[in-house]
């Protein structure tokens, strides 16, 4: 593990279940607020005059705004693994991608990162 990655692990089977407890309240959290802004945009959507078809309006660019926000927020929490969104396992961040990934996915993307870099220093 490098220097600036962290893992968070927790061997107590008590504050495992504690954890995806908290995990799965933030989920749905932001399930909820995505359902709330996705039904905002129908909304608009059904509500815009034929000659507005065609175009966005500001208070479209501002809902998905705010749904890419609540997006990249989620990826980047350590709720949920970054590569297959796994909320039940201990989770480590990385530096280089500035996420959280599950132990597993964390060790094949590190095997896929090393032999991509072996193989640029072999093109060399």
């Amino acid at each position: 593990m490098r220097e600036k990655e962290k893992l968070i692990e927790l061997e107590n089977p008590k504050l495992k279940m504690v954890r995806l407890g908290f995990r799965q309240i933030l989920l749905r959290e932001f399930k909820k607020r995505l359902i709330a802004l996705l039904d905002k945009e129908s909304e608009l959507l059904g509500s815009k005059t034929e000659e507005q078809r065609g175009s966005i309006l500001p208070e479209e660019r501002l809902i998905v705004n705010q749904k890419n926000k609540l997006r990249n927020e989620l990826s980047a929490s350590i709720v949920v693994c970054a590569a297959c969104t796994d909320i039940e396992g201990d989770h480590i961040f990385t530096s280089r991608n500035k996420v959280w990934y599950c132990v597993e996915c964390y060790e094949i993307l590190e095997e896929s990162y090393a032999k991509e870099i072996e193989a640029l220093k072999r093109l060399n």
